[in-house]
């Protein structure tokens, strides 16, 4: 008999295989190995119907795998290709999501787990309007429904759709949670395990192969309740998915920019409207576009208008800094504010959106300014000790302060202009010497237990000024930090 294989790679054809269909059966959907020119890759039986009848030999399947794909899985590969223009191949390597060898040893000693047994006795109370959202998006089980859930920061939005997962939890469903960045990740996890006494299934770059083998294995099976994870999560095999959770929908984060491109927000929707689930986009400042849609009537807008337990909005003042000394970066107030907040054993975060030390280099005497020779940007200056090093944010070349300007020939002659959170550091340093300052930035960030251990570091009051980018904008909760 003859089938159909898409296998991984940057196909957008199948290929015909032949298999024995006495000693076989073979699925839509099915997991396969097959011959591919001198290889041997991963597919999945893509059509049961010849597409010719070929007069020549035809190449046999090599391996079939007990692993099927659901066909809310099949639609969605063939959706994403046809909208984003991604090659089916390539969308299909994103749901396979393990490198082929890995494939290999899950055959050779599957790791499935039975599922994890979640308890309910919390004592979490909600709000009139927090219920009536929940209540909202459960009423919608079963069917598509794009849900907004607008709240000011600390409305309580992750309560609400904590209370959404704990209804599909008791239904037996699974649910999938998208955040925007892993550093995220080790706060909602606590948070996940105080209410249900059990940890979700974690999906992202930082995860071991090993865990990411037995995940896939689980979600595919159907026995991960919760998943949660990066965007990349979006493409796991669902078998039984009951519920989609964007948190953080306006971020930036969850656009694909590398290989194949794609929006996982926009894509999560389709997602939920193939498998006619709700899908929950939750944010305290909505995305241009999913306002739109509200207004179109295409999303349903629940919001929660004021902070949880009649907590107070933060005062916020804003200092115009052309009045200020020209030698400084922290106004005047801002400094008579930090002395009192370092008074009162607070913490103070002081965020700019610029790593290193200043944006710009360039000659007093001639105006040279440093560019990248690849990119044609200008080179950020960087400092790490007594040595100075020009880096380019876009493909990271670098090099070190030369002692002379390449155009003038002059020494001594550099400026750096603007400031980057290692200049601000500097200043908040000789300011207040007895604060412990700590800088955060995607450079200080190496691994996800390098993010755990500053985490720490900040609640456990071991830091009381930090200075920080947007890594530290993604909706973390710092207990003591009381000046921004």
């Amino acid at each position: 008999m003859q089938v159909q294989v898409l296998t991984v790679g940057p196909f957008d054809q199948t290929f015909t295989y032949e298999y024995d269909e006495n000693s076989v059966s073979l699925s839509l959907g099915q997991v396969v190995l097959v011959p591919l020119g001198r290889r041997l890759v991963w597919g999945v039986v893509w059509s049961t119907d010849p597409l010719s009848e070929f007069a020549g030999p035809l190449k046999s399947i090599h391996t079939v795998s007990l692993f099927i794909l659901p066909a809310q899985s099949v639609r969605f590969i063939q959706w994403v290709a046809n909208y984003t223009l991604i090659p089916l191949g390539m969308v299909l390597k994103m749901v396979l999501a393990l490198p082929g060898g890995e494939f290999s040893k899950i055959l050779k000693k599957p790791q499935v787990m039975a599922k994890p047994l979640y308890t309910f006795d919390h004592t979490v109370q909600l709000s009139e309007d927090q219920h009536q959202a929940s209540q909202s998006v459960a009423a919608s089980f079963g069917s598509f429904q794009p849900f907004v859930l607008d709240g000011v920061t600390g409305s309580g939005k992750t309560e609400v759709y904590l209370d959404a997962i704990e209804q599909v939890l008791q239904n037996q469903g699974q649910v999938l949670v998208l955040l925007p960045e892993i550093s995220l990740t080790t706060q909602w996890l606590d948070r996940f395990k105080r209410r249900f006494h059990g940890p979700p299934v974690l999906w992202h770059s930082g995860v071991a192969l090993k865990d990411k083998r037995q995940a896939w294995q689980q979600v595919i099976m159907g026995h991960a309740c919760v998943v949660v994870g990066a965007r990349s999560a979006l493409f796991l095999p669902f078998k039984n998915l009951h519920l989609i959770i964007i948190d953080e929908e306006h971020d930036d984060s969850y656009k694909q920019h590398e290989q194949s491109h794609y929006h996982a927000r926009d894509m999560a929707v389709v997602r939920a409207q193939l498998s006619h689930i709700p899908i929950v986009l939750a944010s305290a400042t909505p995305s241009l576009e999913t306002i739109y849609n509200i207004q179109r009537g295409k999303y349903r807008h629940l919001q929660l208008k004021e902070r949880f337990a009649n907590a107070m909005l933060p005062a916020v003042n804003i200092i115009d800094m052309k009045k200020q000394p020209r030698d400084t970066w922290i106004s005047e107030a801002l400094k008579e504010a930090i002395k009192s907040c370092l008074a009162k054993k607070e913490q103070v975060l002081l965020f700019l959106n610029r790593r290193g030390y200043a944006p710009l280099t360039l000659c007093r005497g001639c105006g040279h300014r440093f560019m990248c020779p690849a990119c044609s940007v200008w080179l950020v200056q960087h400092t790490q000790g007594q040595a100075i090093n020009l880096r380019c944010h876009h493909c990271g070349f670098q090099h070190p302060l030369p002692p002379l300007c390449p155009s003038c020939q002059e020494q001594n002659t550099f400026v750096a202009c603007g400031p980057g959170v290692e200049r601000v550091a500097e200043e908040a340093r000789k300011t207040f010497p007895h604060a412990q300052t700590l800088i955060v930035t995607s450079d200080h960030l190496s691994s996800t237990q390098t993010l755990t251990a500053l985490m720490t570091t900040i609640h456990n009051k071991q830091a009381d000024i930090i200075i920080g980018t947007q890594v530290l904008a993604k909706g973390h909760h710092f207990p003591f930090l009381t000046l921004v």
